[in-house]
């Protein structure tokens, strides 16, 4: 397994993972480099993983990337500064009855209300509108949409807001920006995302994540030390 990680850690910069898999792909491959006394393959892939961490996001929103890449610098950087910011993080975002969530997820949630109120005259009239708007906005250059403003697309994000905009203005702006693209134009089409191989959707990314978790609970750090 170690190898395996190994080989997927040095082609994963040119790999399409998400940057999310990326995090917990150089994790993985800190802790299995550290159980087999190889220290400098640990710091190397420990300054890969500082490099990637967000200032104020830890790891791309993700609470679950975000503690394993906690783990990992507990292993590769401890006492260091990007140690000591995403301590602080984690500790600043466990919530009131201590657990910690996942991030929110406007664009998704916003394209499954548009779905189903759609045909709803007081939604149509008070609120449809500023909601197409927003989800014309958040579209991303490679034509998905993300399930969270500022991020990467995903496939299920993009299938349903492709369905939330489906028979309105800017589902025929898109639609028109479509024709545009396949004549060379700027812009992709949310085809052009999807037809993109992509690794599983996210309930089973948060499957494995869970299987993950259990195996590694053993080694978790004491946030408090």
């Amino acid at each position: 397994m170690r190898e395996l990680v190994a080989r997927e850690y040095e082609r994963c910069t040119r790999a399409k993972h998400k940057q999310w898999s990326k995090v917990e792909l150089i994790a993985l491959h800190i802790l299995l480099q550290a159980r087999a006394g190889r220290q400098t393959a640990v710091e190397a892939a420990g300054f890969d993983l500082v490099h990637v961490q967000a200032p104020r996001s830890g790891f791309f929103f993700n609470p679950i990337s975000t503690a394993l890449a906690y783990i990992a610098l507990c292993i590769a950087a401890p006492t260091s500064d990007p140690w000591f910011v995403l301590r602080s993080q984690l500790l600043e975002h466990q919530q009131a009855d201590g657990s910690w969530r996942f991030c929110t997820s406007d664009v998704w949630d916003t394209s499954l209300i548009v779905r189903a109120f759609a045909g709803q005259s007081a939604f149509v009239q008070a609120a449809l509108q500023p909601a197409l708007d927003f989800l014309q906005a958040t579209q991303n250059v490679d034509g998905g949409w993300p399930f969270r403003s500022g991020v990467e697309s995903d496939n299920d994000t993009t299938g349903a807001v492709v369905l939330a905009l489906r028979g309105t203005m800017q589902g025929s702006a898109r639609r028109s920006r479509a024709r545009l693209s396949r004549a060379g134009a700027d812009g992709q089409r949310p085809v052009a995302h999807l037809a993109i191989p992509r690794r599983p959707a996210r309930g089973g990314r948060r499957r494995a994540r869970a299987v993950g978790a259990r195996r590694i609970s053993r080694a978790t750090p004491d946030l408090g030390g």
